[in-house]
């Protein structure tokens, strides 16, 4: 990488023409290969290259976004007894983000997912999560985003059949692969219909 040099004045010294030039000079030849960065650039005062690897947070492109109601809003709904991926929108699109490249040391995801839940049979649960996948085929859950609607308070279930409810799920996505897919997905008991609505998905990417 070039290295803008900047010629020093000390006291005393007098001031040439030569002097600002050359220092003139320098940045037109860096600007001009495209290689200024951490080498001879400060942010805030700050010499990047003063702070340990990784110690300066950076926020990459690698942005996705999936925004159910942009897609023409709708519900999805489902019977299943294992998870499915959740669809919403017209046509229907599955409420996923990525690719993500984590293979790079120090990367990190942080997801966000905001839905609303409704289950009309009493005694019946609809439970949400959040999987991830490398190839964008097999996908695995992130057992910790797991979010319940549960129409019973133990195994008695409630008088008031039809419950509704919001869930924000949130979380930070360590992995090393290079493709990093992010789905989310449902699965209720009993055979009872539950149903999912105004789905948000949003991941970002930093350097920590």
């Amino acid at each position: 990488m070039s290295r803008v040099v900047q010629r020093e004045l000390f006291e005393g010294d007098i001031a040439t023409a030569a002097n600002f030039n050359s220092t003139l000079d320098s940045w037109n030849d860096a600007t001009a290969s495209g290689e200024i960065g951490a080498d001879n650039f400060r942010e805030e005062g700050l010499d990047i290259r003063s702070f340990a690897a990784g110690a300066v947070k950076k926020t990459f492109t690698g942005t996705d976004y999936f925004n159910g109601g942009a897609l023409g809003g709708g519900s999805f709904s489902t019977t299943s007894a294992v998870f499915v991926p959740v669809a919403v929108g017209s046509p229907a699109a599955t409420a996923q983000i990525g690719p993500f490249d984590l293979s790079q040391t120090n990367r990190r995801l942080v997801v966000h997912a905001s839905l609303f839940g409704r289950m009309v049979t009493a005694g019946e649960v609809l439970e949400v999560e959040l999987a991830q996948s490398s190839d964008n085929i097999t996908y695995t859950s992130i057992a910790w985003t797991l979010r319940a609607l549960r129409s019973r308070v133990g195994n008695t279930p409630l008088v008031q059949a039809d419950i509704e409810q919001s869930f924000t799920i949130a979380t930070r996505i360590v992995s090393i692969s290079a493709t990093t897919y992010i789905r989310l997905r449902a699965r209720t008991s009993g055979g009872a219909t539950g149903t999912i609505n105004c789905v948000s998905l949003f991941g970002e990417l930093y350097n920590k």
